[in-house]
């Protein structure tokens, strides 16, 4: 009965999270089809899975125009150059900037993040290293991986074994779940 009911929580929270954020989505999506739809035309539920696909299809195409035309490249850095010189919100901006270039960018030598071990306290911890050259290491809490700590460590070792999924399993079970991967 408990291995069934493990199995069952492990289907349906992950699948939860799924809904909920779609959910949000298309409750944000919706609010927008309420507003903009004229009063002649009587709402629909389905109105607003086209404009989904369009968000979708418009963010493909601003990435595809922003990284091939030169003058829409040319036009956002001198955008980018204007901006960042207004008080607060250039501050604002350029952090923004730099957390979405942190996931987007590769960083790494063949783009991944890796999972390292330090000595910390007097106590091994685990890690990713967030920047290789740097040497700085985020240490998240558990089991809410969002919070933690960075860290300018001056010796790690990568974890080989480890992908960078298995490292959030590993922090979300409270270390149950993977830490035979931590050798």
């Amino acid at each position: 009965m408990k291995k069934y009911f493990k199995i069952g929580i492990g289907t349906i929270i992950p699948t939860a999270l799924v809904l909920w954020v779609l959910n949000m989505l298309y409750g944000f999506i919706d609010s927008i089809v309420v507003a903009v739809l004229p009063s002649s035309v009587e709402y629909q539920v389905w109105f607003v899975l086209p404009l989904i696909v369009i968000l979708f299809i418009l963010i493909e195409l601003v990435g595809f125009f922003f990284s091939h035309i030169r003058l829409v490249k040319w036009i956002n850095k001198q955008f980018e150059k204007l901006i960042k010189k207004v008080p607060i919100i250039g501050v604002i901006y350029e952090f923004g900037l730099e957390i979405v270039d942190s996931f987007i960018t590769d960083n790494k030598l063949n783009g991944e993040k890796f999972v390292v071990e330090i000595k910390y306290g007097g106590q091994k911890k685990i890690g990713l290293l967030s920047d290789e050259i740097m040497k700085i290491v985020f240490v998240p809490t558990a089991p809410n991986p969002m919070n933690g700590e960075v860290i300018k460590v001056d010796e790690y070792k990568i974890i080989a074994k480890m992908k960078v999924k298995d490292f959030f399993k590993l922090i979300g079970s409270l270390g149950s779940i993977g830490g035979d991967l931590w050798i």
